[in-house]
């Protein structure tokens, strides 16, 4: 850790409910509320990618410790637990696919 503050601010969807760092901590993921994880370099503060189809109320975003797979857990009454790739998070304009 550098110490050094990263901030996102009002780039992240004020309706966000979940967010969580990747093990190596170079990147953030955000879950939107409207069902898409989208992945941020910690460090840049840009969106490198999007993630759709994540239930809309995930409230937890885990990574596994090698930071390939990617946790999505919602909220709601009788959502399940998700598992998606992450080790393949394309830059920007690809989503990852189930």
């Amino acid at each position: 850790a550098t110490g050094k503050e990263t901030i996102l601010g009002s780039k992240i969807p004020q309706d966000h409910i979940g967010a969580n760092y990747s093990p190596d901590g170079k990147t953030i993921v955000v879950s939107d509320g409207k069902g898409q994880a989208i992945f941020w370099d910690a460090t840049a503060a840009s969106k490198v990618g999007t993630l759709s189809g994540i239930h809309p109320m995930t409230a937890t975003l885990l990574f596994t410790p090698d930071g390939k797979t990617l946790l999505a857990a919602a909220i709601s009454r009788g959502a399940d637990v998700q598992l998606w790739d992450a080790s393949g998070v394309i830059r920007e304009k690809d989503a990852i696919k189930p």
